[in-house]
């Protein structure tokens, strides 16, 4: 059964927290996301001002090119998921373990370019993959359906592995996604540019159950 993720992407705390407000009760688990303006282009708020409600399941996702150096924060956090670029500098093989050893789950990115014969090494150890087909930093995208093939791929080599996509998500395409096979739907503007946040939530559960 995919599950709809509201994301953040947010460079003001205030914005952030606004948001946060809006999605209140709504969703239970959320995409935060962090960028550090170097493997993205743009800057978001940093770690220690990332929060989410209690009782909610929080994946972090981490467009650092060294996210390494923030591991014991990402411990103390204690979020469901952090999810890493291969692109990044450092052992991200022994980072995920680490991270699994507090029992943190470890995802990565695909990147349009990227395939996923590539990533071996890597998905032999994820919890998580997750199709990027948006512009890192940034609301929006576009859910380029030709990437369906990449999400059969994972199922048929990492069937243990939960595929999540990023970029495009709307309610005009939550099904297929769904039905192509990815577990997390995360959605950016397809809910926070929304006029009424509640009841765009509630078409996209809709249209993903209909």
């Amino acid at each position: 059964m995919s599950v709809i993720c509201p994301s953040l992407t947010y460079s003001t705390a205030a914005e952030y927290t606004a948001y946060m407000k809006k999605l209140d009760g709504l969703a239970e688990r959320l995409h935060i996301d962090v960028s550090d303006g170097v493997l993205a282009p743009v800057r978001s708020i940093s770690l220690p001002q990332v929060w989410w409600p209690q009782g909610v399941t929080a994946d972090v996702h981490m467009m650092y090119h060294r996210p390494l150096e923030h591991t014991e924060h990402l411990v103390s956090m204690k979020p469901n998921l952090v999810i890493v670029h291969p692109e990044a500098e450092g052992d991200l093989k022994a980072f995920g373990q680490h991270l699994q050893q507090f029992g943190i789950k470890f995802g990565i990115v695909i990147m349009p370019e990227v395939s996923v014969t590539n990533l071996a090494p890597l998905l032999e150890i994820a919890d998580h993959a997750m199709i990027f087909s948006g512009k890192l930093g940034y609301y929006g995208g576009h859910a380029d359906p030709s990437r369906f093939e990449q999400v059969a791929q994972l199922h048929r080599h990492y069937s243990g592995c939960e595929i999540g996509w990023d970029g495009g998500a709307n309610a005009g395409n939550v099904y297929a996604l769904a039905h192509a096979g990815v577990d997390v739907i995360n959605v950016g503007s397809g809910l926070s540019k929304m006029p009424d946040v509640q009841a765009a939530y509630a078409t996209l559960i809709h249209e993903l159950n209909d």
